[in-house]
């Protein structure tokens, strides 16, 4: 989903006229809804790969982008991995071998200058909610305004489980 379509649709929901509110106010809730899905029901996941030849402890510090650790695996193996992480942004490595580090990110900011062809980062099961949010924020009536956040909490609690119920990838390895 676009901006452009969550906008129109956040219209509809919010039973308001189109171009009602401010465009900097509705691309202001379209990126809170977005950053709030990353953060907190659908989380955009970077990865890179670190190669340890040794048990020497090895300290990583994670990009400046990350906003939470995810997780580590190791390529090849099942095997468990010892390491520490000292903080969000720092992990300590001690075994040997290649690992794979998953870290979390925030999306982009939308802005004013954001195109409005500019599609969601995060996970496309999530787009639907987004139009919610915004409706919930710019509906004139208060109970149009409730019910349109219930709806983005009701799928936002969906997409959770669905993401918990995916965490099956840990067993397996690359």
């Amino acid at each position: 989903m676009t901006i452009k379509q969550a906008i129109d649709i956040a219209y509809s929901y919010a039973k308001i006229a189109s171009d009602s509110v401010p465009k900097a106010l509705m691309r202001h809730f379209a990126d809170s809804a977005q950053k709030e899905i990353a953060l907190n029901t659908f989380y955009i996941q970077k990865r890179f790969m670190v190669n340890k030849k040794n048990t020497k402890p090895l300290k990583i510090v994670l990009p400046d982008e990350n906003v939470g650790f995810a997780r580590i695996i190791r390529r090849g193996s099942a095997l468990p991995i010892n390491y520490t992480v000292t903080d969000s942004s720092q992990i300590i490595i001690e075994d040997y071998g290649q690992f794979d580090i998953y870290f979390n990110i925030l999306p982009k900011t939308i802005d004013l200058s954001t195109d409005d062809d500019y599609s969601f980062e995060v996970n496309i099961k999530t787009h639907g909610a987004i139009p919610f949010y915004i409706a919930s924020k710019i509906a004139k009536d208060p109970r149009v305004a409730e019910t349109c956040f219930y709806e983005w909490n009701s799928l936002n609690c969906i997409a959770k489980s669905y993401q918990n119920s995916n965490k099956e990838y840990n067993k397996y390895y690359l």
